[in-house]
């Protein structure tokens, strides 16, 4: 399997939820996670990680990749793809009211991106993380993991995500997280967010 043809599926499914057609990308990237894992079993996958030294403690029965599926994903620019994957599935989730599960992909997302330290990709998924705080009414949550994103879409050149209706949540987001602790508390957690290790940061956000 080529890099091409999982990135296909994701930006095909970038569409549909551009669209709000968030079924179908749903259904587009599973497609994409099944053909990334190749169909194999999350065991496998563990093996397969331990055998090419990706995970240090696949070995020990705790695989500590994005998940045990992404382990397969051990190519840079498939565990790229992933990443993206995750982070379109975790939108379209979210337009179906599936917090949770959206949560989850959110979270894999971050975790394969940090582990490529792709700036823009982290920082698309802690927006996204946010996005999904201020929906729970976490706004200290929220406007930390902003002030975390702000920084890196910063020093990696970006002013934030570029294409229209891509920004529109993250705005909801911070008036939503503003309304509920103020102007000077959402400000204090923001900077937090864009002042503490980025390590720390996504400990936080995974946690």
């Amino acid at each position: 399997m080529t890099v091409s043809e999982p990135l296909a599926l994701v930006t095909v499914a970038m569409a549909a939820t551009c669209q709000g057609d968030f079924a179908k990308a749903v259904t587009l990237l599973e497609e994409t996670q099944r053909r990334c894992t190749h169909g194999e079993p999350a065991d496998h996958g563990e093996r397969r990680c331990a055998d090419q030294g990706e995970c240090p403690r696949a070995d020990q029965g705790e695989c500590r990749c994005a998940d045990h599926d992404g382990c397969l994903c051990a190519d840079r620019g498939e565990l790229w793809a992933r990443a993206y994957g995750d982070y379109v599935l975790s939108i379209a989730h979210l337009g179906l009211g599936r917090v949770e599960d959206a949560e989850r992909a959110a979270r894999r997302s971050l975790e394969a991106g940090w582990r490529l330290r792709e700036s823009a990709g982290t920082a698309l998924a802690l927006d996204q993380l946010a996005v999904i705080a201020a929906v729970r009414g976490d706004g200290h949550r929220t406007a930390r993991l902003q002030g975390a994103a702000m920084r890196l879409w910063t020093t990696s050149g970006v002013r934030g995500p570029c294409p229209e209706g891509m920004s529109e949540p993250r705005t909801v987001a911070e008036r939503t997280a503003r309304q509920l602790l103020g102007d000077g508390a959402y400000d204090a957690s923001f900077a937090t967010g864009r002042d503490e290790d980025l390590d720390d940061t996504v400990a936080h956000a995974l946690a």
